[in-house]
């Protein structure tokens, strides 16, 4: 590896996105670092309501990540958070490390590589959203804190929040300055560098600059081409800048970038029949005779204004800009054994390009003497993704020679418009009510080619054209009651959607390419508890939902390698969610979280594959997901400075991963223990640590797939033991 490459890297980045949209509205940085405060729980604050507030008076399932716990539970990158989340399901999918599957309360997507798909998590950085899973896997190195939501939040963030939202959002400017960086070297031969410096720049403005950077060596072995896979090198960073003063208008503008370069990922080839062996005989290893890469890059802007109309009255100005670059490829099959040598099973690779702009306005503040909250608003989404699929089938697979396929090709439009409002009113001290609705209106058109068949000489198709619109109404009605200072009582019923979409990841079948289907829905049920016990030494938030899904939109793959969307099944999925944290004394702090689910289909499509095959189960959802762990900062009188201990558990109970509930697709309960130690100067100026995921070296898999049944099949392993050796450096705030 180049290391004189690092430094330079560094320098050279230049941006992420902005912080919160306002700084009234955003919370400050002592509040969203809390986490003890004289021995007890700090208090932390979130913006899942687009305004300010302390997590336990908010009426909404929120886990809040602050900057202390995303380091705890080392959490560098969005596919680390699932762990810490009750019911949250995030992984990688079969394109590559930057693409990801995220689940959550029975509704996912599961085709991220392709710019046809579109999750029914929102994934918002800096409150603007994310429309591509393709880009989802962010390297979390400039970040303030983490809130995932869970439940429809169709009122407030509308577009593809079916089932929740997943909010990070970047440190804000400040007006003095301070400093973060580390270094670190680990397993596999990696190195991660991070820096950030933030100060006054201009009378009443703030400026900063972040980049990080990351380099890691192979883990996977391959008997063919390139004898380790998993090569990965990411590196990026942002540049922002921020009103500080108090004035009536508040700006921050900012820009970033970020690329992923890596080795894609890498299946093991697999029996396709029971018991679902290895082909290599080894649980990572595989056999491939062509390269597997991944390639990602993406840069963007955004603008965050505000204007204090009147007292108490503000209008918010939210406009994002993002362009992206996505390319993989990999030999689905781990390579493919015909009876004389090893070939590629099916290669597909892909090459996408993908730009959108959002514009959102808010007007929002209170009335009544302070009794009611509203907001109102309009939100403008375009987005413009073309992609290009070039598949091929080795020697053997369907014949005496290689097959290569015509290229398939694809453009997507998509236009969504907008209008909401929320109140929030106070009938007592004690008891509040919440109404709230969103009107929806989205137009999407499709057009593409590809080869129609397998005959010789292979043709395309005609040029594919279709389109579809989408209109739908989000209401939301709640009640909230304050027991006492401690505890909150909350119910709502909230309707979410997903818009529907075209197919696109077809081989060689014009019936399946831009063939549309429909919205998908929900109406959600919940009732929830907050409380802080014991002066605020234990917090305790529990939460109960019941969700009637309707027309799930599922994938499938079909014959000849194919995988198609269908609105397969209507579904309920009632759950029980908790979440603890604990100071028993001072320095120690004790948490957990636990997930209840129970899904049922209550009706199956009548001409869906889901009920041909059989199946009972809905993907990727886990009847028990839990998590225990704990932090003990341990002072060192004759030195000065404390030893920082950090531990965590979690188990995620058996599913499977694909809506056939297919054999090769079951994956059974998956246990890790993560684990640090570290020692901090009086102060925190200087820290290091040595922490590691996977300490056990447990060998599981997270995905199996049988491309074409009864021929090629193969499964996806989960990352082994790592280590990381780390040195961070902390001046100011």
């Amino acid at each position: 590896m180049a290391r004189t490459r690092i430094l330079v890297s560094i320098l050279a980045a230049s941006t992420a996105l902005s912080a919160p949209a306002l700084a009234q509205d955003a919370p400050t940085q002592a509040a969203a670092q809390a986490q003890l405060d004289g021995g007890k729980l700090g208090e932390i604050v979130v913006t899942a309501r687009r305004r300010s507030e302390n997590l336990q008076d908010t009426p909404v399932s929120v886990t809040a990540l602050n900057e202390n716990l995303l380091r705890q539970r080392q959490i560098e990158r969005t596919i680390d958070i699932a762990q810490s989340v009750p019911g949250l399901y995030i992984n990688n999918i079969s394109a590559s490390p930057s693409s990801l599957v995220v689940f959550l309360r029975g509704a996912g997507e599961q085709t991220g590589g392709l710019a046809t798909a579109e999750s029914p998590v929102g994934i918002y950085l800096d409150d603007v959203y994310l429309a591509r899973l393709a880009n989802g896997n962010l390297d979390l190195a400039d970040v303030e804190r983490i809130e995932v939501l869970r439940g429809p939040q169709g009122t407030l963030y509308g577009r593809n929040t079916m089932t929740g939202a997943l909010k990070i959002v970047t440190r804000r400017p400040g007006d003095t300055l301070w400093v973060r960086a580390e270094a670190g070297y680990g397993r596999f031969d990696q190195t991660r560098f991070k820096a950030a410096v933030s100060g006054p720049v201009g009378n009443g403005v703030g400026g900063l600059v972040s980049g990080y950077y990351s380099d890691r060596d192979g883990w996977f072995d391959n008997l063919g081409v390139d004898p380790k896979r998993g090569d990965r090198r990411t590196y990026g960073g942002r540049v922002s800048f921020a009103t500080t003063n108090s004035g009536p208008v508040q700006a921050q503008v900012a820009a970033f970038y970020s690329k992923d370069r890596n080795d894609g990922v890498t299946p093991v080839p697999t029996n396709p029949f029971p018991p679902y062996q290895s082909l290599t005989g080894e649980f990572s290893t595989t056999r491939s005779p062509v390269e597997a890469y991944g390639r990602n890059r993406q840069w963007g802007v955004t603008g965050n204004v505000s204007i204090e109309l009147a007292e108490k009255t503000s209008l918010k100005a939210i406009t994002g800009y993002i362009d992206s670059r996505d390319a993989w490829g990999l030999d689905f099959s781990g390579g493919f054994n015909n009876g004389a040598n090893i070939v590629a099973g099916f290669f597909r690779q892909s090459a996408t390009k993908q730009h959108q702009f959002s514009q959102e306005l808010q007007l929002q503040g209170k009335a009544m003497g302070n009794r009611l909250d509203y907001i109102v608003g309009a939100y403008f989404f375009t987005e413009s993704a073309d992609q290009l699929l070039n598949d091929s089938f080795g020697t053997g697979v369907f014949g005496p020679f290689p097959v290569a396929l015509l290229p398939t090709s694809f453009r997507v439009k998509t236009k969504s418009y907008a209008g909401f409002g929320q109140l929030d009113y106070k009938l007592t001290e004690q008891l509040s009510v919440t109404g709230g609705i969103r009107y929806t209106f989205e137009n999407k058109d499709f057009q593409g080619t590809i080869q129609n068949g397998f005959g010789f000489p292979p043709v395309l198709s005609s040029l594919i054209r279709t389109s579809l619109d989408e209109k739908k109404w989000t209401p939301k009605v709640g009640v909230n009651f304050k027991l006492d200072r401690e505890v909150l009582l909350y119910a709502s019923i909230t309707n979410g959607f997903k818009a529907g979409g075209f197919n696109g990841l077809a081989v060689a079948n014009p019936a399946i390419l831009g063939a549309p289907y429909g919205a998908e829905s929900v109406w959600a049920y919940e009732a929830g508890l907050k409380s802080e016990l014991l002066d605020r030494r234990l917090r305790l938030n529990v939460a109960y939902f019941y969700n009637d899904l309707k027309d799930i939109q599922q994938n499938v793959v079909v014959g000849g390698g194919s995988t198609r969307t269908e609105n397969a099944a209507r579904a309920t999925l009632q759950g029980v969610e908790a979440e603890v944290s604990a100071v028993p004394l001072e320095g120690l702090t004790l948490f957990g979280s636990i997930s209840l689910n129970w899904d049922k289909y209550k009706s199956l499509s009548a001409n869906s594959t889901v009920l041909a095959a059989g199946a009972t189960r809905l993907p990727l959802v886990s009847k028990l997901q839990s998590q225990l762990g704990a932090s003990y900062r341990v002072p060192l009188a004759a030195i000065g400075g404390a030893i920082l201990l950090n531990a965590d558990w979690s188990h995620r109970s058996s599913r499977f991963a694909d809506a056939l509930n297919s054999g090769i697709s079951f994956i059974g309960p998956v246990d890790r223990v993560n684990a640090s130690i570290g020692y901090e100067t009086e102060g925190g100026r200087w820290s290091a640590s040595l922490s590691a995921r996977n300490l056990l070296n447990d060998k599981d898999y997270y995905s199996g797939l049988a491309l074409i049944p009864g021929l090629i099949a193969g499964r996806f392993a989960e990352e082994p033991l790592t280590w990381m050796a780390t040195i961070r450096f902390r001046l100011g705030r």
